[in-house]
């Protein structure tokens, strides 16, 4: 089974899957990493059959605002994540994700005012909150279609009730542009599609994707989400983004940019 391009990668989306469904093997080495692969496994690792299919595209769900029951506000934006390493795919070490983690929570906290933490590794426990917002691995992603664009997969997926969940197929080279981008829904932060800066944005420009960073349209919107959610004092300054006018380029308008028309 071929691997995701490069450009897909970065932006935090896999390569699609087949309409009809499909057989891949799950090995499992001696010191429990885990790989999916097209062919049969190594001699000496554990092996399973999975059945891949894509599900038939679904309408994308409305955007949500999420709450804690009972959170009450502290004026203090604060967030804890744990890594949960089960399921950490073969060609992943568990030291260089949490250097990853750490470097795109020092790429938020340095334009916006809030204060991340890195908690170290524990198991992930859902719902989240905002002193455990867990990240694991999700093989459920290597069954499942883009909701825009159903020649699309899911290499990840991030809200603050949910937290991050990484499909387990894809080079660790892009991992910390993928959890930047993750951390930004985290941070309440829809896609913004119309701003090539931006690391919510599945078309960033060459620049951005090689070096991944939240342009000052990001900041500022990380920012306005941690005075809705946490109450925290911040007035827009002068060189603040305007806002968008008109609607949004969505999901699926971005990814047909990529990908060209879907068949109809």
């Amino acid at each position: 089974m071929p691997l995701v391009s490069p450009l897909i990668l970065v932006l935090a989306l896999a390569a699609a899957w087949p309409a009809t469904a499909q057989t891949v093997f799950r090995c499992v080495a001696g010191d429990g990493k885990v790989a999916y692969q097209a062919g049969p496994c190594d001699q000496g690792t554990k092996q399973s059959e999975v059945r891949i299919r894509v599900d038939p595209p679904k309408p994308a769900a409305a955007p949500q605002k999420y709450r804690w029951q009972g959170y009450t506000p502290s004026k203090v934006a604060a967030l804890t994540f744990y890594y949960d390493p089960a399921e950490e795919p073969v060609g992943f070490s568990t030291a260089q994700m949490e250097a990853d983690i750490r470097a795109a929570i020092a790429a938020w906290m340095s334009g916006c005012d809030v204060q991340l933490y890195y908690g170290g590794r524990r198991p992930a426990q859902q719902p989240g909150t905002p002193e455990h917002v867990p990240i694991r691995w999700a093989p459920e992603y290597m069954r499942m279609a883009h909701p825009a664009d159903g020649r699309s997969g899911i290499a990840g997926s991030g809200s603050l009730a949910g937290g991050i969940a990484l499909k387990p197929r894809f080079h660790e080279v892009h991992m910390r542009s993928v959890l930047i981008h993750e951390m930004g829904h985290v941070l309440g932060l829809a896609h913004n599609h119309d701003d090539a800066q931006s690391v919510m944005s599945y078309l960033r420009d060459e620049g951005a994707r090689r070096n991944p960073q939240p342009s000052p349209s990001d900041f500022h919107a990380c920012n306005v989400s941690m005075k809705q959610q946490f109450g925290i004092d911040y007035k827009p300054p002068p060189e603040a983004p305007a806002p968008p006018q008109g609607p949004r380029m969505s999901d699926r308008e971005a990814l047909q940019k990529l990908r060209g028309p879907a068949p109809r």
